[in-house]
């Protein structure tokens, strides 16, 4: 069987009351049946740096995103973990979908998640 990753995230979220409150079973399996992990990003908890942390997986010192309006952002120096995967393995398939265009909309202010030629955008 391929390993395969799913990224969910709503923005605004806070898992674990979802979970207590017994009304999100489907995410409360994702979380106890694979690998999960809580993400610190900087204070305050804006989208646009937030976003860029959880994508990037570096702290705004580095992408340099301090709100949403990304101005010298240096999103180049803090690639996305789907373009770090695929040059590590050219021949994955990889996906990213989202309803906020700063995270994938190349004519919007980002963005994020890179558009190398190998991602289909969905927003």
């Amino acid at each position: 069987m391929k390993t395969r990753v799913l990224l969910v995230g709503v923005d605004g979220l806070l898992l674990h009351r979802a979970i207590d409150s017994g009304r999100a079973p489907h995410l409360k399996y994702l979380r106890d049946s694979s690998f999960f992990v809580d993400t610190l990003v900087d204070m305050p908890t804006v989208s646009g740096p937030s976003w860029s942390t959880l994508l990037t997986g570096k702290r705004q010192e580095v992408h340099k995103v301090v709100d949403n309006y990304f101005k010298d952002h240096n999103l180049k120096a803090a690639p996305d973990f789907l373009s770090k995967a695929r040059n590590i393995n050219s021949s994955l398939t990889t996906y990213a979908a989202a309803g906020w265009p700063p995270l994938i909309d190349v004519n919007d202010v980002g963005p994020v998640i890179a558009d190398n030629g190998h991602l289909r955008f969905h927003n």
